[in-house]
């Protein structure tokens, strides 16, 4: 049944590989979730369930996050509806949630010395601890989706350009680049970690980063389990991939880079899904008034000594 749902997905609604990875696992949890709280299936389902589904998923995630499950269910029940596998989809009794453009918000984005924190957490002197760190370093550094990072070959990256080749949303190619510290690392896995994590899954695998399992490669839900530990192990609330890429541009944006360039190397198609990064550094800026104008209200003036030093 999912199988030929994800083949109507990819031949008929024509969505990305990566839409196609989102949809699995979103059923997945789905499935889980339905088990382990009423003890049914997919096909039992009815419309008192989605609201409880619906309630605490919206208390453990950010919004972003809910309605893009919220999506892959509902475009599922009317699939099942459509080919008489449920006589009624459940979702037509749920109301779509209205939400102004406006009301659009990244959720948590952790400060600089917040996300340092977070990458010093994996243990290098191991080779999943190398692996870990490189995850990180790339993902802050470059801003890339998760379904990117995962469908890396060692191939498409270039170290001595600090570059690599990705497929993004709706199947187009772009350019990703990162930073010399991210470099070095990536550096590191590759030759000191990699060979070990291949070595131990004995069979070989086509991806940039290797799952220590006998499968070999590194899924969606593997990688979040492992930003999870390391954001746990540094005190932090819920970090995601997506976290790092929403850090990523807003430290940039903070420190003054142009929306046009933060909008190229996110891959985004229109600049107007990157201005939400201007309007989160607003709060940002705002903040820093606050503190550090004398008439902020969380201003501490410098003592009399400071004062007149300075002057």
């Amino acid at each position: 049944m999912e199988e030929r749902f994800k083949e109507y997905l990819k031949h008929e609604c024509g969505y990305a590989r990566s839409t196609l990875q989102v949809a699995h696992y979103a059923l997945i949890e789905w499935q889980r979730w339905l088990r382990e709280r009423f003890g049914i299936t997919r096909l039992d389902v009815s419309a008192l369930h989605l609201r409880h589904w619906i309630s605490e998923q919206s208390r453990r995630h950010a919004q972003t996050t809910v309605d893009k499950k919220t999506w892959v269910l509902r475009t599922f029940y009317a699939w099942l509806a459509g080919e008489s596998m449920m006589e009624c989809d459940p979702w037509q009794y749920i109301a779509p949630p209205r939400r102004r453009p406006h009301q659009q918000s990244l959720g948590y984005v952790p400060c600089e010395r917040t996300v340092h924190r977070l990458l010093e957490q994996p243990d290098t002197r191991f080779a999943l601890g190398l692996r870990d760190r490189a995850i990180l370093e790339l993902l802050y550094a470059s801003g890339l989706r998760a379904a990117e990072l995962l469908s890396l070959r060692p191939h498409q990256l270039c170290l001595r350009t600090r570059a690599a080749q990705v497929m993004g949303k709706g199947g187009k190619e772009r350019i990703v680049v990162f930073g010399e510290h991210s470099a070095q690392w990536l550096e590191r896995y590759l030759h000191e970690a990699r060979p070990a994590l291949l070595q131990a899954c004995q069979r070989p695998v086509p991806a940039l980063f290797v799952h220590a399992t006998a499968f070999g490669t590194l899924n969606y839900s593997a990688l979040q389990r492992t930003i999870r530990r390391h954001a746990d192990a540094a005190g932090l609330p819920m970090v995601t991939a997506h976290t790092l890429r929403h850090a990523f541009a807003t430290h940039l944006y903070q420190a003054g880079a142009n929306l046009r360039v933060i909008q190229m190397l996110l891959g985004h198609a229109c600049l107007q899904t990157t201005t939400i990064y201007a309007r989160t550094s607003m709060v940002y800026l705002r903040g820093v008034i606050e503190r550090h104008h004398p008439r902020g209200i969380c201003y501490v003036p410098a003592s009399s000594e400071f004062r007149t030093a300075r002057g």
